[in-house]
């Protein structure tokens, strides 16, 4: 599409109609090509101000991939105010217009001859641009746990989103509240989820939907434990296949064998397995393990016996299961608890590095065929992993 900046207007063709957006951003010599554009919504960042240069880590490196820029800003009509801001960031609104507009054109949405993007969109969008040679679009979909952790939720479609019952945590409310106010909060950092984990699509649809639209604290925290369910069956083979080589090199006999199988299917066993080099560090892990403490004192239940964060985890995850029905009274201290359980997973998801295994499979060999029998049967497993 060709686009005209004509008198603080952007002027273009579509079906014999001429339409003109206004538009006071100057025009830059970004190619449309070259840059992606992903729909944000928040309930933390609502000003016309809220714009950030985005960052992108990977390992220890960090790189600039784009900006978030609210929707409002691209309708500014201060010509001063609009001088005064970063010139990258105002090449960057000039590629989110015209990114928008083809949006529209693609969609059949214009009807106005002369008219503001937000004439057609909703003003409570905000845009995620970013330069595909940093961010790749077969990569976003990995980033969208860490803009989830930011404060800002993704959407396919903004002309169907329901932006005024957005989840609001109050955890991740004081948090940017007191970023703002500190002037620590400048630029949105990001982080891929780990590689290891970019074939499963439920974080998308759990950080995209689910997480996103839903207010009930035991669902949250039981969609959340998914993420850990997940987790279990990566540590399950993790733990198989460690066993069987152990046994295959003769540093474990068949009676330590069949133990430490037995042993493998418990859920606590997978779950420590989940967190065996995963850091605890994180202030997280504490103040999720003193709420859930509070909690228990406040039922009258006996947490002696818990000692690690995995075990107040599994716990409550049990309780809400079988007992649900003694804990909705506690529905205050259970939000709190699935905030901060939320921060934990995402967590989880960088710094866990359990596979799936699909790498390995098993074969025994079985004196009762003859070797080239045993040799397909070989190759056959060889051929489905």
């Amino acid at each position: 599409m060709k686009y005209d900046y004509i008198n603080n207007s952007i002027s273009f063709e579509d079906n014999g109609n001429i339409y003109n957006c206004h538009s006071y951003i100057p025009q830059s010599d970004f190619d449309e090509d070259n840059y992606g554009l992903l729909f944000l919504a928040s309930p933390y960042f609502v000003a016309e101000s809220d714009y950030y240069e985005v960052n992108l880590y990977r390992g220890k490196r960090k790189n600039r991939v784009g900006w978030i820029i609210p929707i409002n800003l691209l309708c500014n009509t201060d010509i001063d105010y609009l001088s005064d801001l970063d010139d990258y960031l105002l090449k960057y609104a000039d590629i989110s217009l015209r990114k928008l507009l083809t949006f529209c054109i693609k969609k059949k949405l214009l009807n106005d001859l002369d008219f503001e993007i937000t004439d057609i969109l909703p003003d409570s969008v905000i845009i995620f641009i970013y330069n595909q040679d940093s961010l790749s679009l077969s990569e976003i979909d990995h980033v969208i746990p860490s803009l989830y952790d930011n404060g800002f939720y993704t959407f396919d479609d903004p002309l169907s989103a329901n932006f005024g019952d957005l989840y609001s945590s109050q955890l991740k409310n004081r948090e940017i509240k007191e970023a703002k106010s500190n002037g620590s909060l400048r630029k949105i950092n990001l982080r891929l989820i780990h590689e290891k984990y970019h074939h499963l699509l439920f974080f998308k649809h759990l950080y995209s939907y689910i997480l996103p639209n839903n207010t009930n604290p035991f669902f949250r925290y039981i969609s959340l434990y998914q993420v850990i369910e997940i987790l279990m069956s990566f540590a399950f083979d993790d733990i198989y296949f460690s066993v069987i080589s152990s046994y295959n090199t003769g540093t474990c006999t068949k009676n330590e064998l069949r133990e430490r199988l037995q042993e493998s299917t418990k859920e606590k066993e997978l779950i420590n397995r989940i967190y065996d080099n995963v850091s605890q560090t994180d202030p997280y892990y504490n103040d999720f393990i003193e709420a859930v403490k509070s909690l228990f004192v406040l039922m009258g239940k006996d947490s002696s016996k818990l000692n690690s964060f995995q075990d107040y985890m599994y716990t409550l995850r049990n309780m809400i299961i079988h007992e649900m029905r003694n804990l909705l009274e506690y529905s205050e201290e259970m939000t709190a608890i699935a905030e901060c359980y939320e921060k934990l997973i995402f967590i989880l998801l960088q710094d866990c590095k359990l596979d799936k295994n699909d790498k390995k499979g098993l074969f025994v060999l079985d004196k009762d065929y003859s070797w080239k029998i045993n040799k397909r049967k070989m190759r056959e497993v060889y051929n489905d992993i």
